[in-house]
């Protein structure tokens, strides 16, 4: 979360920043240098965090054009910075996921989790097709067992490693509005957590989400993900993409008007600025499975800025 100084200085500006050399738009896969094949699927899956938003739309780093998240959210009456929704919002997504198990990389684990950061965007340019939904990542965290590891030696992306996702449901989950505290920490980035009232949103349907990254165009190690305040890195890189497959299930969300919430990052510390916390939307959702699979690189693609949070 950012103080709201920052906030507007970062809504303001990041649509003027440099951007990218782009050769003619991707239009199929076959022109993508593929990453390390890569995959895992996992089960029983309990999935949610907080996302702070924020009024209007901007362009991340000159490039990634942020969505309306209004209906993901539940058509919220106010946004984090307390003001009445009048228009588009565009926020911060701060995402666990408590799975029962998961298969990949040769193993078969229980009680497997993970975790991401991230901006609900529009489809870049490049974009090849086939996804529901698109992020663009500012942090990923996994493990250090044969899953992350897997991830890891698959991808130059900075991955760095959760420590643990909780859903503490206050009081019980099936009450017409019920309470969480849900956790999600990163050992490199700090805890993300919440306290809200919640309530049903409706079945989320079978979903393929596509998560964009970048990773470092000459081939080293990413930086990016240990990045946690807004702002752009300089550099050139290449834009990658990971795609979630959600299997549908019911949601839940802090309810859009009387409803309680407060959401932090880093137990409260003043990292982000003066303000302490903020209240945002909480969001759980019900998985039975989801499978992760790496994508492509885009190498004919060169981006000079990358965006942190």
């Amino acid at each position: 979360m950012r103080a709201l100084p920052v906030l507007l200085a970062v809504a303001m500006a990041s649509g003027c920043v440099a951007g990218a050399d782009l050769a003619p738009a991707a239009t199929d896969a076959s022109t993508d240098a593929p990453a390390a094949p890569f995959s895992f699927t996992a089960e029983g899956c309990e999935v949610g965090g907080f996302v702070s938003s924020y009024p209007g739309t901007t362009k991340l780093a000159g490039i990634w054009q942020t969505a309306d998240i209004r209906e993901e959210l539940g058509n919220p009456v106010r946004d984090s910075l307390g003001m009445p929704v009048t228009g588009p919002l565009f926020g911060n997504w701060h995402i666990g996921f408590e799975c029962a198990s998961a298969a990949g990389a040769g193993e078969t684990l229980d009680a497997f989790e993970f975790g991401w950061v991230g901006q609900m965007v529009e489809a870049p340019a490049w974009d090849t097709g086939g996804a529901d939904q698109h992020f663009l990542l500012t942090g990923l965290a996994f493990d250090e067992g044969p899953i992350g590891e897997g991830l890891r030696g698959a991808t130059t992306a900075d991955i760095t490693h959760v420590q643990e996702v909780t859903f503490d449901w206050l009081t019980p989950k099936d009450l017409p509005r019920a309470t969480i505290n849900a956790r999600f920490v990163d050992v490199e980035r700090g805890v993300y957590e919440s306290w809200s009232d919640m309530e049903p949103y409706g079945e989320m349907p079978d979903r393929i989400v596509r998560f964009w990254w970048q990773v470092p165009a000459d081939g080293s190690e990413g930086e990016s993900g240990h990045q946690h305040s807004s702002g752009t890195m300089d550099g050139q890189y290449h834009p990658l993409y990971f795609d979630m497959q959600l299997a549908a299930g019911p949601r839940m969300l802090t309810p859009p008007a009387g409803g309680v919430e407060l959401a932090s990052h880093n137990m409260l510390k003043m990292e982000h600025g003066p303000v302490l916390a903020q209240p945002c939307v909480t969001v759980v959702y019900d998985h039975p499975s989801v499978t992760f699979t790496t994508g492509h690189v885009f190498e004919e693609i060169v981006l000079h800025e990358v965006w942190t949070h």
